[in-house]
């Protein structure tokens, strides 16, 4: 073998484990990319579930006085009454509840208060007894969907809480501060999960 075919098989040979060490390196990136998604789909889901599960009980009217439902502004938290003791014709003993957005979590609130009318304040009780449910969750206001907010549902053209239909958008992100990249970027993978409920004990008429 000459030296001229020397360097040339050297060459070739460098050109197919760089090749095979870059092919490696994107499996691997891929795979981390997927797995840290899977995770990110095992903090929403749970939370999702029962954010579905319990707002779905919500009661209500249509009479301002006795709405049953409440969306902050701006839409990162929502409030919903639970007639937990099964008395439909006595909403004095009924629980509010609620969930909100805050500094990457969602929480949720076990009782926020009792009765009919005006909902009541976002304070828990007792004081400090809020769980989290779901962490990593990424929210910009300028970009992101709102987490809560209300969809026409009585013809009214209107999407306010005389509605018995809500929509929820939760982003998760690896590094939801964007400290790793764009969140949805290779290197901070995201998940969205959105859906839509309906609170089966309001009226819409």
């Amino acid at each position: 073998m000459t030296l001229t075919e020397l360097i040339i098989s050297i060459s070739l040979l460098g050109v197919i484990i760089l090749a095979a060490t870059t092919f490696d390196t994107a499996i691997r990136q891929s795979f981390r990319h997927s797995d840290t998604q899977a995770q990110l789909l095992n903090e929403l889901s749970p939370a999702m579930q029962q954010m579905t599960k319990f707002i779905m009980q919500g009661v209500g009217t249509v009479n301002l006085n006795n709405i049953g439902l409440e969306i902050s502004t701006p839409n990162r938290g929502l409030k919903v009454r639970l007639d937990i003791s099964n008395t439909p014709t006595n909403c004095a003993d009924d629980r509010w509840i609620f969930y909100q957005y805050q500094a990457n979590q969602i929480i949720y609130c076990t009782n926020t208060g009792s009765g009919c009318g005006i909902p009541p304040g976002w304070g828990c009780l007792p004081p400090g007894a809020l769980e989290v449910i779901a962490r990593k969750i990424f929210y910009n206001p300028a970009t992101s969907p709102p987490v809560f907010d209300f969809i026409d549902s009585n013809g009214d053209g209107l999407s306010d809480n005389r509605d018995n239909l809500v929509s929820i958008n939760l982003i998760a992100c690896q590094d939801p501060t964007q400290a790793l990249g764009i969140c949805g970027s290779m290197r901070n993978p995201s998940v969205n999960l959105t859906t839509k409920i309906s609170l089966r004990g309001k009226s819409i008429r």
